[in-house]
């Protein structure tokens, strides 16, 4: 076997390798001589494959921060240039020069005005429908990369109860009256639909409820089960016109209170409704429904839970029920706004709500659920133009959203109205409602590739072969010192000790190869990411 005197002088990583060999072999002591080899022998190679992996990681990301920071300057050099204070009031003079006369990130822009480091000179909702290519640069930056690995991986990958109750719960017991300045008195969170544009905001919500209660074919006396109801207006509106029984779930205690209000208000009876709540994954497993309502709340469910989720809706289900389920997702010929915008919104707005993917994968769960879906449509441009209707809204409350919340939240909801008013109108985010007829959407902008993620694969699986290599030219380097141990004379040791610095010298060498191949392989993939076109 290996000695660990001479190991030790492989670099650290390598040690670690050892270390744990060798405390297996402490543990493995008595046991018979040949189950003993094969153990440590088998350990030691799932050791080193942990140590290539390891390094793997290391390297990727220097690949990785490196291309970042060269690309997105260089991407500076075919751009106009930016005259910001014709745009921004700066309130640091440091600020200015850190701006310079170039495109910025759009984090970078919208953490500053959220900060109130900087203020708008223009309108908001023309900044963002008629400049925002031209000063701003859809690229990742490091705080990018802290949300992915620190907020946006743990979350996706976690999804307990308890975590996603405390995200959901939090957002939407910001308070009624924060909502109600920009949502309207219907308080109706979720796209409106519009039969012409001289249509209310108000017009355009009772389109809507009265659509989605055709949709599902509601009946006078059937049960009606509305997952993630917000205020209740849907619950409430289908038990007064329609006649049925209506179960309304949501974990935001405000909206409770808020949605039995109304139903006082709006003369329903109070056995008509039933206010449950609890999470979705708590909603009474021994009842059924005629109709299951769900209108953008399965985002917040997550990748993980939702095929979970929309095996729970089907069971909930009479076997002649039906299901509309509406939820934005993202295009699948994406653009890397759309990842910006989706991280900013994951950040401030709709936090672990990651089941916002392309239509076909949703039609895939719905129908891997057991679901035959009935019909599709894509409505992003009723969404965008009821997030324009909310942004009239919030400019128009804007002291009493000040007054009452604070200039930092009403900085990030105009932000986010805006902003979100044009990624649905160029379809960036559709808005889809089903209850098939799926169709894939036309859309305009650069598209990514398969070719391009073949490319990364390549790179991840190079860097893995040439890894192990490196691993198995270092046994066979440092064979030699497996003799040196124990009372052997100075000179063998010495030989391990320089065979040790050979061996590490090769490696070296073999990582510094590996980098290089993995920049020029990976450095044309990532440069669209940074380049911000």
């Amino acid at each position: 076997m290996i000695d660990v005197d001479t190991l030790s002088q492989l670099p650290s990583i390598y040690t670690t390798v050892v270390v744990g060999a060798a405390a297996i072999r402490t543990v493995a002591s008595g046991v018979p001589s040949c189950l003993t080899s094969f153990v440590m022998t088998f350990t030691m190679e799932l050791l080193k494959c942990g140590a290539a992996v390891a390094s793997l990681v290391v390297i990727a990301g220097a690949t990785f921060m490196v291309t970042m920071w060269t690309t997105s300057r260089l991407s500076d050099k075919d751009d106009a240039p930016v005259d910001w204070d014709k745009w921004l009031t700066f309130k640091d003079p440091s600020l200015r020069a850190k701006y310079g006369n170039r495109r910025v990130p759009m984090q970078t822009f919208y953490e500053d005005f959220i900060s109130g480091r900087v203020d708008l000179k223009v309108d908001v909702r023309a900044l963002f429908e008629q400049h925002k290519n031209k000063l701003f640069r859809m690229c990742f930056t490091p705080f990018h990369i802290r949300f992915l690995l620190g907020r946006f991986l743990p979350q996706g990958m976690s999804h307990a109860q308890d975590m996603d109750i405390e995200e959901v719960a939090g957002t939407y017991d910001r308070g009624n009256d924060f909502y109600r300045a920009f949502l309207g008195p219907m308080m109706v969170y979720t796209s409106g639909i519009f039969s012409s544009y001289k249509d209310s905001l108000e017009d355009a919500q009772r389109n809507k409820l009265d659509l989605v209660c055709r949709k599902v074919q509601l009946q006078q006396g059937e049960r009606l089960l509305d997952i993630g109801c917000g205020w209740g207006t849907l619950a409430i509106h289908a038990a007064k016109y329609y006649g049925c029984h209506s179960t309304a779930v949501t974990i935001a205690k405000e909206q409770i209170v808020w949605a039995k209000g109304k139903q006082k208000e709006a003369g329903v009876p109070p056995n008509k409704i039933d206010f449950l709540y609890c999470d979705y994954r708590d909603i009474p497993k021994n009842k059924r429904w005629n109709k299951i309502t769900c209108l953008e709340m399965a985002e917040h469910v997550g990748v993980k839970n939702f095929p979970k989720f929309m095996k729970q809706v089907y069971d909930m289900l009479e076997d002649d029920g039906i299901f509309y389920l509406q939820i934005a997702g993202l295009r699948r010929a994406w653009q890397y706004e759309d990842l910006i915008w989706g991280m900013f919104m994951g950040t401030y707005i709709f936090p672990a709500a990651d089941a916002s993917l392309p239509l076909a994968w949703v039609v895939g769960q719905l129908e891997s659920a057991g679901f035959e879906v009935q019909s599709h449509e894509n409505t992003g441009i009723q969404y965008s133009e009821t997030i324009s209707r909310w942004l009239d809204n919030c400019l128009k409350n804007k002291d009493t959203m000040i007054s009452s919340f604070g200039e930092r939240w009403y900085r990030i909801w105009i932000i986010f109205l805006a902003w979100s008013m044009m990624i649905a109108r160029g379809g960036g985010s559709p808005m889809s409602y089903y209850t098939y007829g799926y169709r894939e959407v036309r859309r305009a902008g650069h598209t990514h590739h398969r070719s391009e993620y073949w490319a990364f694969v390549l790179l991840v699986v190079t860097a893995f072969v040439l890894h192990i290599a490196a691993l198995i030219v270092s046994d066979i380097i440092k064979a030699p010192c497996d003799g040196c141990g124990g009372g052997q004379s100075a000179m063998c040791k010495a030989k391990c000790v320089a065979y040790g610095w050979l061996v590490t010298g090769v490696f070296c060498i073999l990582s510094l190869f590996l980098y290089l191949l993995g920049f020029l392989v990976s450095a044309w993939w990532v440069n669209m990411l940074f380049m911000g076109k």
